[in-house]
This record gives C-alpha cells, sequence and structure tokens, in this order.
C-alpha cells in the first residue's frame, strides 16, 4: 500500500502542479475579466476587453462601425462620405452644409475636419447596401427583420400592427391589432345607430377638429416668420466712393470723391 501511494505521489503532485498553474491569472485571464472587476482601468481599456470577450453580436458590433459620425445612429436613406472616408447619413450631411452656409463659413467634417461639399463628397453604396441588410425588431410583432423589408412590414404584413375600425368616419374610436379587426368589425355597433345619433356623433367630432384647429393656429402665429428674430452676422455696410464732377469758376471740370 506504501508503494502504491508512492507511485501515485509524483502523479498527484503533477496534477495539483497543473490544477495550480489553470487556477493561476495568466495574462489572457487578466484580459478577460468582468467590466465590474476593473473599475480602476481607464474606459478605452474597458471597452477593448467587453470587444474581446466575444459575448457581443456582429450586428452590434457593426453597428457601431457603420453608423453616422454626427448624430451616432443607423443611416436610413443615403450615406456620404468625406475624403477620408468618415460616414455621414444625408440629414446630418446638409445639416452641416446650411449651417456653415449661414455662419458663411467652409463646412468641415466633424471628424477630421477637412472640407466637405457636394463635389467633394461622395455616397457611399457599399454601406447603403450593408445597412439595408441589418436586422431591426419590428415595432409591433418584436420580430427581426432586415431594415430593406422593415416598412413593409409594418404597413402591410405585421399582424400586431395598429389599426382602426372602418366605421371611424363616423365616430366609432377603436384601435387594435390587424388580428382582430374582423371580429371587431363584425361586432361593431356604430352601423346600426339611427341618424339622430350619427348627428350627435358627427357634432362631437366637428367640436373636437376646430379645437384642433385653434390649437394649430395659435402654435403656428407663435411660430411665425414676423415674430423670429435672426441673430446671425451683422449685415457690414460697404462704403462706396461715389464720384462727382463740378465745375470750376475756371470752367474746368474737376473730379470729387466722396
Amino acid at each position: 500500500m506504501s508503494e502504491e501511494r508512492e507511485d501515485q505521489g509524483p502523479m498527484a503532485a503533477s496534477s495539483s502542479s497543473a490544477a495550480d498553474q489553470e487556477d493561476s491569472p495568466g495574462p489572457a485571464r487578466l484580459l478577460l475579466l468582468p467590466p465590474e472587476q476593473d473599475a480602476d482601468w481607464p474606459p478605452k481599456k474597458r471597452l477593448r476587453v467587453e470587444a474581446g470577450s466575444g459575448s457581443v453580436r456582429l450586428e452590434e458590433r457593426l453597428y457601431s462601425v457603420l453608423c453616422c459620425t454626427v448624430c451616432l445612429d443607423l443611416p436610413k436613406a443615403s450615406v456620404y462620405q468625406c475624403t477620408n472616408g468618415h460616414l455621414m447619413c444625408a440629414g446630418c450631411f446638409i445639416h452641416l452644409l446650411a449651417d456653415a452656409r449661414l455662419k458663411e463659413e467652409q463646412s468641415t467634417c466633424p471628424n477630421c475636419r477637412c472640407e466637405i461639399s457636394k463635389s467633394l463628397c461622395c455616397r457611399n453604396l457599399a454601406v447603403e447596401k450593408a445597412v439595408s441588410e441589418l436586422p431591426s425588431d419590428c415595432g409591433f410583432c418584436l420580430k427581426p427583420f432586415p431594415r430593406s423589408l422593415l416598412d413593409r412590414h409594418k404597413k402591410e404584413e405585421c399582424q400586431d400592427r395598429v389599426t382602426q375600425c372602418k366605421y371611424k368616419r363616423i365616430g366609432c374610436p377603436w384601435q387594435g391589432p390587424f388580428h382582430e379587426l374582423t371580429v371587431h368589425e363584425s361586432e361593431c355597433c356604430h352601423p346600426t345607430k339611427t341618424g339622430n345619433e350619427l348627428m350627435e356623433i358627427l357634432d362631437e367630432m366637428d367640436q373636437s377638429h376646430k379645437k384642433e384647429m385653434q390649437l394649430y393656429n395659435s402654435i403656428f402665429g407663435l411660430l411665425s416668420f414676423e415674430k423670429i428674430g435672426y441673430t446671425g452676422k451683422p449685415v457690414q455696410k460697404q462704403h462706396v466712393n461715389v464720384r462727382r464732377y463740378q465745375k470750376s469758376s475756371s470752367g474746368r471740370t474737376e473730379q470729387t470723391t466722396s
């Protein structure tokens, strides 16, 4: 028995040493620590550790790569790029050009500060196609769809999209998912109402519409052009030299400027 224990001793020692090596924190294990245990690390280092952990999906990593450099959101339409390749969505690109034109300055890329204009920048069709294929969740059924098909799904195909009763013009206030529309319309009581009841409902709808129009007109009056002041650069008056020709007492014409 003692010989067997002695024979097992070196193997047990080697296995224990291997276990100690596995439990010992090496450089690779230090890099894979969760963010809760490295609160003292700088932010950039924590972001690299999270990205290298493998838990972030490919779609989420592509979102940060293909997003607009101004609004940090995925472009919904055209994508423009500066001469150095930085991406901008169509809305932010037009806003940068218009803002610089109002300030009488040269529009620049917010990342590299190179000059941007319609002639210098071009569309990036590869990024536009890549963004259109990225998945996005439907706001009604919460199922993922490619962005190029998401609008059509929301308007025509989604069974959970919010819809209204076809008798809403005579006062039916029902709103609900599309898959319940048929059942509601078969049980809707508005088609069976009398003419006097429908007239009362239509009068109430007219009153609510008038209140909405009054609110709209008041808001439009507050935002009218006459009551908005422009705080841009003041217009500089240019001095114009006016040449005047006067006849002197000797009969000669003399030129004067003012």
